[in-house]
């Protein structure tokens, strides 16, 4: 499918960029789990081991990537360059024109998170516990899953509550419970990929769904090339093409955010 590029900092645009950086915009999807059925007790722990294995790979902290950020909507559809720069809770996202040219500028180290309008020289700025921050979250969603939710790189240590078998697929649905929900893992262990992973509430109702594809290999660790999120909350179908992935050695802190320019009219977000 071919998409129109857009070159100006739209509303759809922007509502894109954000989600890249937080994954806030994409909630209420109304879809179901996938079936599953019990795995046989060796076959499990098969699972777990090659799970288990996953987690224990040495991946870098700190991860730069220069993509393609696309989204479809039934108002609106485009695609727009964009640069990631992440480090566990931190994570700062450039969209830009092809020359380079920042469109807006969005960051946050977890506590705390900034956008930069450029067009008309906007800021908005306020904490991930705000009610601005806290009405786009799917209930479940830890600020600290940001940069997990992009690189499908789970949290290593928490611990496994279910496995079962995908029947659609054949490979294994990793289960975590929380307090308002689950999350799954669609795990292919031959290789160690994540391949999905489902946000869902207590009425396995989907909030939020990322499918991972095309995988490279670096050092031992998988990375996604192709990213797609859906939900239900705006109606539009996010899709990251990445163009190359980076491991920085040192990354400066002052790299993962950024301050406002002079002369932008700043709006705290309460």
């Amino acid at each position: 499918m071919q998409y129109p590029v857009v070159w100006h900092a739209g509303t759809a645009a922007v509502r894109c960029g954000l989600l890249l950086g937080v994954l806030l915009l994409l909630t209420g999807c109304a879809a179901r789990v996938p079936g599953s059925i019990t795995l046989p007790e060796q076959r499990r722990q098969e699972i777990l081991v090659g799970w288990r294995q996953m987690l224990a790979r040495q991946c870098p902290a700190t991860v730069e990537a220069d993509l393609t950020l696309r989204w479809e909507s039934i108002a609106e559809k485009g695609a727009v360059p964009a640069r990631l720069l992440m480090r566990e809770r931190a994570c700062k996202v450039s969209v830009v024109t092809p020359l380079g040219q920042p469109l807006f500028l969005f960051s946050t180290d977890g506590a705390w998170f900034r956008l930069a309008r450029v067009q008309d020289s906007r800021g908005f700025e306020g904490s991930t516990a705000s009610q601005a921050w806290q009405r786009y979250l799917p209930s479940g969603f830890s600020h600290a899953d940001l940069g997990s939710w992009l690189t499908g790189q789970p949290d290593p240590l928490r611990p496994v509550d279910d496995v079962r078998l995908d029947e659609a697929s054949g490979h294994a649905w990793i289960l975590y419970h929380g307090p308002a929900g689950r999350e799954r893992f669609l795990f292919d262990d031959g290789p160690g990929l994540v391949l999905r992973r489902l946000l869902t509430d207590g009425d396995d109702k989907v909030l939020l769904e990322a499918n991972y594809a095309a995988h490279t290999a670096v050092n031992g660790c998988f990375w996604p090339r192709e990213i797609r999120v859906l939900g239900g909350g705006f109606g539009t179908e996010l899709s990251l093409r990445v163009k190359q992935w980076w491991f920085p050695a040192q990354v400066e802190d002052a790299a993962l955010s950024f301050a406002f320019p002079p002369g932008y009219v700043v709006e705290l977000l309460p």
